[in-house]
């Protein structure tokens, strides 16, 4: 994917990502802060992704992004929420809340001899995505 970008629409998604790191600017839809220098984000980031700017995310952090994302999921009871023993602790947080609010089932797939995620285990996991009623 990098390489199908060209270097000028590179260049401009770098310089706006950082002025965005120093001055962020809010996720509403209806911010008027950034003006035209914000659209030229939108507009470079889809160029750089080859996907439309209305399909670009932009918000303050990862953490953030990650949390927009994992709420707007519709768990419901049944519904197992798999992930690895080193798992951000914010992630862990929601999948309690999912837990105790939804019912969803949350589990740790343990890592292998060698420190990384248990791969065979998560493929057993994973051919399950619901708890059997």
């Amino acid at each position: 994917m990098w390489s199908m970008c060209n270097k000028r629409s590179w260049r401009e998604a770098t310089k706006l990502l950082q002025q965005a790191s120093l001055a962020p600017t809010s996720t509403c839809p209806d911010s008027q802060a950034g003006g035209n220098e914000l659209e030229g984000f939108y507009e470079a980031a889809a160029r750089l992704l080859s996907c439309g700017k209305d399909e670009v995310a932009f918000v303050e952090s990862a953490t953030r992004g990650w949390a927009l994302a994992f709420y707007s999921l519709p768990l419901e009871e049944g519904d197992r929420i798999i992930t690895s023993a080193a798992d951000y602790g914010s992630n862990f947080v929601a999948y309690l809340q999912a837990r105790d609010s939804k019912g969803a089932e949350v589990v740790v797939v343990p890592d292998d001899e060698g420190g990384q995620i248990d791969l065979q285990r998560l493929r057993e996991e994973a051919r399950h995505p619901k708890v059997a009623s």
